[in-house]
């Protein structure tokens, strides 16, 4: 699950289209509506999800912030594009501060929409200065103790593509398969610069343990359509992967295991209840708790921490409980969009334009009556985990507004005991937020901002557990 407040997912592969002049000066012209502080203008450049995560008082928290902390705004120079990743146009406008120069990064998908606003370490354009190299500093670098193979299996009709890590050696080693969280992602599970999955893969398999990390449906080499999917399906999918590993002569087919993050932490014990082939489950910010539950307390959340409360803070839950009570009781579409209208117009503090409000209703709408959006809110993860009893490691971070530790942690403590699981880790590490990096507030504006990938108190006990139970005799 992402940073959105409303849907949970970014759309992350939408084909770029033409007119990219005109998209430079969309993202030219958003950065310094933004960096001037016109925050009443910016609804009608955003696209749905970030209109719902990102209304007028949110802007002006995070440029606050950002002034805060980096002193008063000196200028805001040419806005430059800089790649294009799975469909959507990412551009860097440099912002000279008192005390800094940052780079304001500002992604645009194929409609022209701003899907995302990001801020980063300044990088020069390239043939104006030396251009500086890509990566954070947890990216994988050689040697590596082990060698990299590209893959493909099937599940049914979809073809998934994806990397598989073997150490060096003769084997046969322990294996995981590492799953995603919700929207469409790479296999490295490429996000804000940070590349969590290799960085699992590159550890792991430095461990003794092989990883396959795999592209979702519709992303890279696989093949399908994840918008049209369900968790279900994406279980479905994991086991193909467990069974393709299972199947390799250097994997022992008794040590297949499942790392799934997010949503992919449900994912993963559902898979693992439906199979005997699953050896073992980690948990990364996995819910505990049914999907609505889990929006619930996000939206309040996250709200809180872009300083809604009181009143606005009220309405804004009780328009979020009217629309999804809507959605789950399968009410016709005129009602959803009626309560959809009444969430956007409440985030939105009233402030939006009929054209826009018309557009992000439709949209949304859209995405809340979708198989994916309907299965999740009515899916109680403890069903799945109840009927698992091989060995869970489940894990949370102490500061993540997403899936919060206090609602789900114990609700998956109290499923694995009900299984009778004898070696389930429930365990919630302070400090970290959603993607389990030391933050200072867990807010997703900061996801981009932290250098750090994957806290290494992670990596160590996610490792150091996996190779205790299955890699010590390897």
């Amino acid at each position: 699950m992402r940073f959105t407040i409303l849907a949970l997912l970014a759309v992350l592969c939408l084909p770029v289209m033409a007119g990219e002049d005109e998209r430079l000066e969309t993202a030219d012209r958003f950065a310094r509506l933004f960096m001037d502080g016109a925050y009443d203008e910016l609804p009608p450049f955003l696209d749905a999800a970030l209109s719902g995560a990102m209304p007028p008082p949110v802007a002006r928290q995070v440029r606050e912030t950002l002034i805060a902390q980096n002193g008063a705004v000196k200028s805001v120079g040419t806005t430059w594009l800089q790649d294009e990743l799975q469909g959507y146009l990412r551009y860097r406008t440099p912002v000279e501060f008192e005390h800094a120069v940052l780079d304001l990064r500002v992604i645009l998908d194929a409609e022209g929409k701003v899907a995302g606003l990001f801020h980063a370490e300044h990088e020069p354009q390239p043939g104006t200065e030396k251009k500086k190299a890509e990566g954070r500093p947890q990216d994988p670098a050689p040697p590596f103790p082990y060698r990299e193979e590209d893959v493909e299996y099937g599940n049914g009709k979809i073809r998934l593509g994806g990397t598989l890590a073997i150490p060096d050696g003769d084997g046969p080693f322990p294996a995981v398969l590492l799953i995603s969280g919700s929207g469409p992602q790479n296999r490295d599970s490429e996000l804000f610069g940070h590349r969590p999955f290799h960085v699992w893969s590159d550890q792991l398999a430095r461990a003794g343990v092989a990883v396959l990390r795999v592209d979702d449906r519709g992303v890279g080499d696989s093949s399908g359509d994840i918008a049209s999917s369900t968790t279900e399906e994406f279980a479905a999918d994991a086991l193909a992967g467990v069974h393709f590993l299972a199947a390799r002569p250097e994997i022992d087919a008794q040590r297949v295991g499942l790392l799934g993050h997010s949503e992919g932490g449900v994912v993963a014990p559902l898979a693992a209840s439906r199979s005997d082939d699953v050896a073992f489950v980690v948990m990364l910010a996995g819910t505990g708790v049914p999907g609505d539950e889990t929006l619930y307390r996000q939206m309040e959340l996250i709200s809180r921490a872009a300083g809604v409360s009181g009143e606005p803070l009220k309405q804004l839950l009780d328009a979020q409980r009217v629309l999804i009570r809507a959605v789950l009781k399968g009410k016709d579409d005129a009602t959803v969009r009626k309560a959809m209208r009444e969430l956007v117009v409440t985030q939105n503090g009233g402030l939006i334009a009929e054209d826009s409000l018309k557009t992000q209703v439709e949209q949304q709408t859209d995405r809340v009556t979708s198989r994916w959006f309907r299965f999740f809110l009515a899916h109680d993860p403890r069903r799945a985990l109840r009927k698992v009893d091989v060995p869970v490691l489940a894990l949370f971070g102490g500061k993540d507004l997403q899936v919060e530790p206090a609602q789900n942690a114990p609700e998956v403590q109290r499923a694995l005991k009900k299984a009778g699981n004898d070696d389930a880790t429930v365990l919630t590490i302070d400090g970290l937020n959603h993607l389990f990096q030391k933050a200072e507030t867990g807010a997703s504006g900061e996801y981009g901002a932290i250098d750090e990938t994957i806290n290494p108190e992670v990596l160590r006990i996610v490792g150091e557990w996996i190779v205790e139970r299955f890699a010590s005799d390897g």
